[in-house]
């Protein structure tokens, strides 16, 4: 385990020269870019005991998706569903080939197996079709196809190989009933017309069923009530997302942080009402802080470069007509939001957001927290005075 362990580390933070070289020591195809060959090399040498087929994928409980993911070194947040949809992805299908630009380009046919692995209804036109899949794409974009930058620089915790999820074998007691009874002698005819009453011995087993059920009655509900405890917690994480991303983006604006700040961190996540005593919750909290590192990362780096593409000069160009208003409403939100950073930076999201800027580009998401982060020093520069 430990070989294979050092193995998935060389994968996911090794280049293409160094990914092709443990391809050809075990007679891989080193065709393709350099992430389809680390999907490649992760699945087949690190994964190989998994069903990674569609219907494999469906089969995976959220924990084990969770798992996978994080092997992967792609995003493992996220609902159930959008799990799944993220792994498929980026199993089966290239970001290169399978983009928003390049769907209007296909068959009704390829859309309408997309929609059925995306689990999408399929009815529909063209139209339609394509803009299912773009919505799935949309909401995915950037969270497969490429592993994390921090996963592939060494900066996180190695991921742990999960052991195959197997379904538990299915005992079938296949005894007669009959020799559990006890054995009564013949009884000759007409000796006697006294009815006979034949009594089981004291010490005779219980039914099948109903040792299941008394042995069943000591464990279940207390198993039950700890996982759904867990799930329960890990739900109400996920509903709050928005929440946690904004709390992290203020927790990031101190530099770099190391693990015992983000131990004090997450503890402190307590009092706002989440169970981070779960450590399903634990990690989905360190898996949006690792997230949400590389997100800024990006939106730094995107504010000093020119505009990559003709949607991000748009987009660019539509903040910056608003720049002016934006301010405004960001001041009533910090007036009206009495204190609670947090909860002023995700109304100021949410308002840029329904104002039709594009956040999912990081040059204006970085923008737009710029602004924000701007406003909060002048306050406190002002407030000192």
């Amino acid at each position: 385990m430990a070989d294979r362990a050092d193995l998935l580390v060389s994968i996911q933070t090794g280049r293409l020269e160094e990914l092709k070289e443990i391809a050809a020591n075990h007679s891989i195809s080193r065709t393709g870019s350099v992430e389809r060959l680390r999907v490649r090399l992760i699945e087949q040498l690190i994964l190989d005991e998994e069903e990674l087929a569609w219907d494999g994928i469906q089969d995976m409980s959220n924990r084990h998706l969770t798992d996978v993911l994080k092997v992967f070194g792609i995003k493992s947040s996220g609902s159930h569903k959008d799990k799944r949809q993220r792994l498929w992805l980026h199993v089966h299908q290239d970001p290169k080939t399978l983009s928003i630009d390049t769907l209007p380009d296909m068959n009704r046919d390829d859309l309408h197996e997309l929609c059925a692995r995306l689990e999408m209804p399929r009815s529909g036109n063209k139209t339609q079709l394509v803009a299912r899949v773009g919505g799935v794409l949309s909401s995915q974009e950037g969270a497969w196809g490429r592993i994390k930058r921090s996963v592939k620089r060494g900066a996180v915790a190695p991921a742990k190989v999960p052991a195959t999820q197997k379904e538990a074998p299915v005992v079938v007691d296949n005894t007669p009933i009959q020799e559990n009874i006890m054995d009564v002698p013949a009884i000759e005819e007409d000796t006697s017309e006294e009815e006979v009453v034949v009594e089981a011995p004291p010490d005779e087993e219980a039914p099948l069923e109903e040792v299941t059920e008394e042995h069943g009655a000591d464990t279940r509900p207390l198993n039950s009530t700890i996982e759904a405890g867990a799930e329960i917690a890990l739900n109400d994480l996920q509903s709050r997302e928005a929440e946690v991303r904004s709390l992290i983006r203020d927790f990031l604006l101190l530099g770099d942080q190391t693990p015992e700040d983000i131990t004090a961190f997450i503890e402190d996540l307590k009092p706002r009402g989440f169970a981070v005593q779960h450590s399903i919750v634990r990690d989905a909290i360190l898996d949006l802080v690792a997230e949400m590192a590389e997100r800024r990362a990006a939106e730094q780096e995107a504010q000093s470069l020119l505009p990559g593409s003709w949607r991000e000069r748009q987009a660019i160009r539509r903040f910056e007509e608003q720049r002016n208003s934006l301010l405004d409403v960001l001041e009533e939100t910090l007036l009206s939001a009495r204190g609670d950073i947090p909860a002023a930076r995700m109304g100021f999201e949410n308002h840029a957001r329904e104002s039709g800027l594009d956040l999912e580009l990081p040059a204006i998401s970085g923008r737009i927290h710029a602004l924000f982060d701007l406003q909060i020093s002048l306050n406190e520069m002002e407030m000192n005075v």
